[in-house]
């Protein structure tokens, strides 16, 4: 039982030659003597080669067909089509030059290039390279062999089976891929007795090689890098500062702005909660109150805030570096191991692509036409191989496929891929991303390609804790009693300052000084860093 792999080079088209300047008589069919004694109502076909195909390509580098099979599927009214011969072409192994042409020929091979066929029935003519015998389904979805006659086997239902783990390369390293080429035969056509059929042969390989890679650029600065560590700290530099507290616009509104302002908007609304400006008449306690509630929802306040805890200002640098001195410092800390796995393939052995069952590519038809009616308790998985380069940051991980020809929903949708270091999971990143589909039947060249730290989103349902102690409102803030925003409401009428500190502890420290504010715990909740879109897909090459 002969096993068979894909490769990423260009179509290997076969061209299968029988002798194009010999008489008809000269040509033997199988079972038959001579043409000139074929009976009425028979005609016989001679698989040949086309001068107008691009046939002149031979077989990639490190790729091997091993076996060539025949299969001659029949219908007496062009509906169903049932396999009635099948035969594997003799002669055919590593040694075989190709394209086929008469001059290379083996005196089997002609023999068995040409068939007698009637002018009563209608023909689906199958060539399949590499095929295995035992892999292919019938129409009760059991396994059936593909020699011999069958009348359980019929052309709709014959399928090639992906090998387990999509794993196509044999023990010595040569590659022996699916190639298949599917045709139609009709006698309407005017075959006869003294008219034979001649059909261009072209083999096109079915299989798809997609090839899991990092990000060329981020591969690049890898190199450069100093260490992994450094790099993917940089990159969390960078991105806390676009993300978190600089938006697009280049103002003060990224994510930490927005914490800072639900917090200090949180004070203001639940903890002092004045509706409205206090009228002359009102109370000079509550004239304070609302004066200091403005003063928190105030934009200066807020981004003195947000330059005072976030790291990144000039005038309070974080200089205590792996502490919770600042919000970037702790983001980083947070943050990095998580992405530095994701940054760091040098250390990776495997990989698995995984599937959900109604998306896995498991199979393909003659008609070239992708299945995923996987079979119950099949794992759903390939396992890519490792491909080595001289950068060790750009190892690559290649699995073979089919390709989805039509497009049809789901098919060869990848759900999740997971990386290991030897034996053990270092890391599982989601997709849902569909490289193989194409107008073409396979062999295409996808790259499918992984970029750690794309600074798309943050997740706000995950969130890390920024916690400050000694955390002195007023300092930060930078207020004064002499300010004119006080002018109104600290009279002579009793709500001092002295007042005002010691209700100002109370909110925020708990204290009830009036001496002085009170540092404070300052405690929020900072959302983290989601890879929202990591993987991208791109048809490196295609037939022509």
């Amino acid at each position: 039982m002969k096993t068979l792999y894909p490769t990423l080079c260009t179509a290997a088209l076969l061209m299968l030659a029988a002798c194009t300047q010999d008489p008809v008589e000269d040509l033997v069919s199988s079972g038959n003597t001579q043409s000139g004694d074929l009976p009425e109502g028979t005609f016989i076909v001679d698989y040949l080669p086309s001068a107008d195909l691009p046939a002149t390509r031979g077989l990639g580098e490190g790729e091997a067909i091993l076996s060539l099979d025949y299969l001659l599927y029949t219908s007496t009214d062009g509906s169903a089509y049932t396999l009635t011969k099948h035969k594997e072409i003799s002669d055919i192994d590593a040694n075989t030059s190709w394209p086929l042409k008469r001059e290379n020929m083996t005196w089997a091979q002609r023999q068995e290039l040409k068939d007698t066929l009637s002018t009563e029935s209608k023909y689906k003519v199958v060539f399949v390279a590499n095929a295995d015998k035992d892999k292919v389904w019938a129409d009760d979805k059991e396994f059936q062999p593909m020699t011999g006659i069958d009348a359980k086997n019929n052309f709709d239902d014959a399928r090639l089976l992906l090998p387990p783990n999509g794993d196509f390369q044999q023990t010595n390293g040569t590659y022996t891929f699916y190639y298949m080429w599917t045709g139609d035969i009709d006698p309407a056509n005017g075959y006869n007795k003294n008219t034979p059929a001649q059909m261009n042969v072209v083999l096109q390989r079915v299989v798809n090689k997609v090839e899991i890679r990092l990000e060329e650029e981020v591969v690049n600065e890898l190199k450069e890098a100093t260490s992994v560590e450094e790099y993917v700290k940089g990159k969390l530099d960078e991105y806390f500062r676009a993300n978190y507290v600089i938006d697009t616009e280049g103002t003060m509104s990224g994510t930490l702005y927005n914490v800072v302002n639900e917090y200090l908007e949180g004070i203001a609304t639940e903890k002092i909660g004045i509706t409205q400006k206090p009228d002359s008449w009102d109370t000079n306690e509550k004239k304070s109150k609302y004066t200091f509630q403005e003063l928190l929802k105030a934009s200066d306040s807020k981004e003195k805030v947000v330059n005072s805890i976030s790291g990144i200002s000039t005038s309070t640098p974080c200089t205590t570096e792996g502490t919770a001195c600042c919000v970037r410092h702790q983001f980083i800390n947070e943050c990095k191991d998580y992405f530095i796995t994701r940054c760091d393939w040098s250390n990776l052995t495997s990989v698995s692509v995984n599937y959900a069952q109604q998306a896995f590519p498991y199979a393909i038809d003659f008609n070239m036409n992708t299945k995923a009616e996987t079979p119950q308790n099949q794992s759903c998985t390939i396992t890519a191989k490792k491909e080595t380069t001289e950068n060790s940051f750009d190892n690559r991980y290649v699995f073979y496929t089919f390709s989805n020809k039509g497009g049809a929903e789901n098919i060869n949708n990848i759900s999740s891929i997971t990386f290991y270091k030897d034996d053990t999971e270092a890391f599982t990143v989601t997709s849902s991303i569909t490289p193989g589909n194409s107008p073409t039947e396979g062999n295409n060249h996808y790259f499918l390609t992984y970029q750690p730290i794309t600074g798309s989103a943050v997740n706000e349902s995950k969130t890390f804790t920024f916690q400050r102690e000694q955390y002195n409102l007023q300092d930060v803030i930078g207020w004064n009693w002499d300010d004119d925003i006080w002018s109104f409401a600290l009279t002579d009428l009793g709500w001092w300052p002295t007042k005002m500190t010691t209700w100002v502890n109370s909110l925020f420290s708990g204290k009830d000084t009036d001496s002085a504010f009170e540092p404070y715990t300052l405690e929020l909740d900072i959302p983290k860093v989601e890879i929202a879109t990591p993987w991208s897909t791109e048809n490196a090459s295609q037939t022509e």
